[in-house]
């Protein structure tokens, strides 16, 4: 079975202001990576899936700009895939599965699914002909909305396709912003798992890399925890520390992991005499200056 895998947005895109002013809503981390990153690493172990990115019209040519790898993005593309397909799974840009619930999410995809919450559709497999005729809906509809998403007091013009009537398993789905921050300490820790010893890299939504530079964001990386201190570093409770590459711990940090996992990606320097406190992560390349307290 060969499977195209959409992941869009539609109008709810606007509940997740003021950050989707900018970004598509499967950019928005919780943990350690969002959504587009955390199907990218299941498409990557799969040689009969493709993924193609619909963000709204409005951020398409940002998106243009740097298409992660292993993806294709826009109607255009969708159209493509989907005439090399024998199933396709529409995916909505606020679904707030990850780990063990996104593989389960893929490999429901051989069965016709139909799931819809109070704001709209969150998921869909079927046919690839049914997909045809969905994605031009898809297609009139962002049309007809660009202009909303440019005026901050209207309401975005709405995508509701009809309920097909063979819902599948319910998945969970965020519907405003603030319900990630619940999960954040709980996501950090399972994502860190996860990847532990496995290698990935990053890539930004609408930032090409000036040509010839080699930005620290963009380099592969790999987690482990941080089994023995360095000299003149605290450690506290067992939540867990996991580090990348190239970290450096000066004397006089306190990493007080009593209340969440902390993570320290590749190349991040803390300076003496700091605490970070989790749950926290601090992206590649991150600087703390001596003096600071980071955390919740």
């Amino acid at each position: 079975m060969s499977l195209a895998i959409l992941l869009f947005e539609d109008h709810t895109a606007q509940h997740f202001r003021p950050l989707s002013w900018s970004v598509p809503v499967h950019e928005l981390p919780c943990g350690l990576f969002h959504l587009r990153e955390r199907l990218g690493f299941l498409l990557a172990e799969r040689d009969d899936a493709v993924g193609v990115l619909l963000p709204r019209g409005l951020l398409q040519g940002v998106q243009d700009v740097q298409v992660p790898a292993g993806w294709t993005a826009g109607p255009d593309a969708a159209r493509a895939a989907l005439q090399r397909v024998d199933r396709v799974l529409w995916l909505s840009s606020r679904l707030a599965v990850r780990g063990h619930e996104l593989t389960e999410v893929l490999a429901r995809a051989a069965t016709d699914q139909d799931v819809h919450d109070d704001d709209g559709l969150l998921l869909r497999s079927g046919g690839a002909a049914e997909a045809l005729a969905l994605l031009d809906a898809w297609r009139d509809w962002d049309a007809a909305a660009d202009g909303d998403w440019v005026r901050p007091n209207r309401p975005v013009t709405p995508w509701r396709p009809e309920p097909r009537g063979d819902a599948g398993a319910p998945v969970r789905a965020w519907r405003r912003l603030w319900d990630r921050v619940p999960e954040l300490g709980e996501a950090i820790a399972a994502d860190a798992a996860r990847i532990k010893g496995k290698p990935y890299a990053r890539e930004i939504f609408g930032v090409a890399p000036a040509p010839g530079t080699d930005p620290v964001w963009r380099r592969e990386t790999m987690l482990r925890p941080l089994a023995i201190a360095p000299q003149g570093v605290t450690v506290l409770g067992d939540a867990g520390v996991w580090t990348g590459v190239d970290v450096t711990l000066d004397p006089g940090v306190v990493l007080d992991a009593r209340h969440g996992p902390i993570v320290l990606e590749r190349e991040v320097t803390v300076k003496p005499h700091v605490v970070l406190a989790g749950p926290l992560a601090l992206a590649a390349g991150a600087m703390v200056k001596s003096f600071a307290a980071v955390g919740p």
